[in-house]
């Protein structure tokens, strides 16, 4: 634990030495130890060994701020109050959910707290390389943080991971009420004698977490997510999530026509849609111009001078007489070329990509032999990812403090518990 505002000889309660003077001799000394693996507890005057160093970027500093117009009774200090938990991330659900049954708190996520000091102005909830952990919702000077901590060195990213070893807290408020003497007495009577008998008061117990999760392995508090990549999902088109529930930024690519995203029966990989050509013998015809089932057009032939193709009445086949054109729609078809069984061709629509005219193994009907995954299917509860076909598909979202992806499982709910 860190000397705050004066060192004192415990037996005597002589002064024996000043922040002002300790500060700059031992700050390096107190930096290289918490980069070295070592555990810092600060409260209160101990702002002294942060807010002007190295470590002054882990939270917004004002130093021993008070409001004599508003709290003049309370030596300008806010009063006794309630503070609010930040349970958006795992641990500080955990704490929240520990106070409640440990019976430090009636209400999941709130405490009373004592003796309150105001050193910081604000701090994000989840703003690296920093973790609030509980702050005050004063109604005359907003929301101010009252609890946070950091891994050690500062200087790496936030999801470092093992190479970040030290960790220090602070807090900024008095578990015991203080003197305004500076004696180092509490009420009159010497540390440890000053603690009261009988059942931990609800600060004491949460104190005692917070003991202990100082001690605990060191691992980033936020929910991470390592983004992964298009090559690494062997993903060659179309949209594709990065594992954490975002798409990838400009996809994984475009195929160039005749082919289409997963056109040839692989998911998320350019190939030409499956579509078998029919035959004029296939069709039935002798004469005239004809579709082959894929969009494409194809000459079954002339007739016979005296004879008209469908002249005999029978679609595509030589014969005498009158013949009746027919329609796209009347043969079931709606895309690509086709014989009006007269001899004539008819243009029967074109497909809308990543669909083409018998890709899904229906001649001149619009399709895809891509089948598209689901969800489900892939195994996704969050996100949002590619289905494979070149569409996008929609995956849910995660409730606080899980995040997509947060547990090291792509598209999956989780969150990094150390």
């Amino acid at each position: 634990m860190l000397p705050g505002y004066n060192v004192l000889n415990q037996q005597t309660g002589a002064v024996v030495g000043g922040w002002t003077a300790l500060q700059p001799v031992y700050q390096g000394n107190v930096i290289d130890y918490a980069n070295a693996g070592g555990r810092i507890f600060a409260t209160h005057y101990s702002y002294v060994w942060l807010y002007d160093d190295a470590w002054k970027t882990t939270a917004k500093w004002d130093p021993n701020q008070v409001d004599q117009a508003t709290y003049s009774t309370n030596g300008g200090y806010p009063p006794d109050q309630t503070g609010y938990i930040n349970t958006s991330f795992p641990k500080g659900l955990e704490l929240a959910e520990w106070l409640q049954n440990v019976g430090a708190s009636s209400t999941q996520g709130q405490i009373p707290i004592q003796n309150l000091r105001w050193d910081i102005n604000a701090l994000g909830i989840l703003d690296p390389p920093s973790v609030l952990w509980m702050q005050i919702q004063d109604p005359n000077i907003g929301d101010v943080p009252m609890h946070y901590t950091f891994n050690t060195p500062v200087s790496m990213s936030a999801d470092a991971g093992a190479s970040q070893c030290g960790k220090v807290l602070f807090d900024d408020f008095h578990v015991e009420e203080v003197t305004t003497t500076m004696t180092g007495l509490d009420n009159g009577v010497a540390f440890p004698k000053e603690c009261a008998g009988g059942a931990m008061t609800p600060q004491e117990k949460l104190l005692e977490f917070m003991i202990f999760d100082l001690g605990s392995c060191v691992a980033p508090e936020n929910p991470t997510c390592n983004p992964t990549t298009c090559a690494a999902q062997n993903i060659s088109c179309g949209p594709a999530d990065d594992g954490c529930g975002n798409l990838i930024d400009g996809g994984c690519g475009t195929c160039t026509p005749p082919q289409t995203c997963g056109g040839g029966g692989t998911p998320s990989v350019c190939g030409t849609p499956t579509c078998t050509p029919l035959t004029c013998a296939n069709q039935g015809f002798t004469c005239g111009t004809a579709g082959d089932g894929c969009g494409n057009s194809i000459n079954c032939g002339s007739c016979p001078t005296g004879q008209t193709c469908g002249g005999g009445g029978t679609p595509g086949v030589c014969g005498s007489g009158s013949c009746t054109a027919t329609t796209c729609a009347a043969q079931g078809i709606s895309c690509g070329t086709a014989g009006n069984g007269c001899g004539g061709a008819l243009d029967c629509g074109t497909c809308t990509p990543p669909q083409t005219c018998g890709g899904g193994g229906k001649p001149g009907v619009c399709g895809s032999s891509c089948v598209k995954k689901t969800c489900a299917q892939l195994g996704y509860n969050c996100g949002v990812t590619g289905d494979g076909c070149g569409g996008q598909l929609n995956c849910g979202s995660c409730s606080a403090p899980e995040t997509c992806g947060g547990g090291g499982t792509p598209g999956v709910c989780g969150g990094n518990i150390p």
